[in-house]
């Protein structure tokens, strides 16, 4: 039985759990099964953002952030409608960030 886009992973790459972002933009990567039609984030449960399907992974090129605690979670679209999420990501940005 074929297993459908909702019971595979999507995967927040990077950044990775915990870890801290010391430039003043950042690109998100994500893992998406195969047939996702579309991937959005939302960061710090905010807005969705939509994501760009590159060299096999789905990117978001993040600036403008603030320096502090931050958390990041993903959901995906298959072929067939059927939805799948993230698990919730958290990161912090270095305050010598901004410029």
């Amino acid at each position: 039985m074929p297993t459908s886009i909702a019971q595979q992973a999507l995967y927040i790459d990077y950044p990775a759990k915990d870890s801290v972002i010391d430039s003043s933009h950042y690109a998100i990567r994500l893992s998406a099964p195969e047939g996702v039609v579309f991937v959005e984030i939302s960061i710090d449960r905010g807005p969705w953002q939509t994501c760009r399907s590159t060299c096999g992974f789905w990117w978001h090129d993040w600036t403008g952030f603030e320096p502090g605690e931050h958390t990041v979670s993903a959901r995906a679209v298959g072929p067939d409608g059927e939805p799948c999420n993230s698990l919730l990501r958290r990161f912090t940005v270095a305050a010598q960030n901004r410029r």
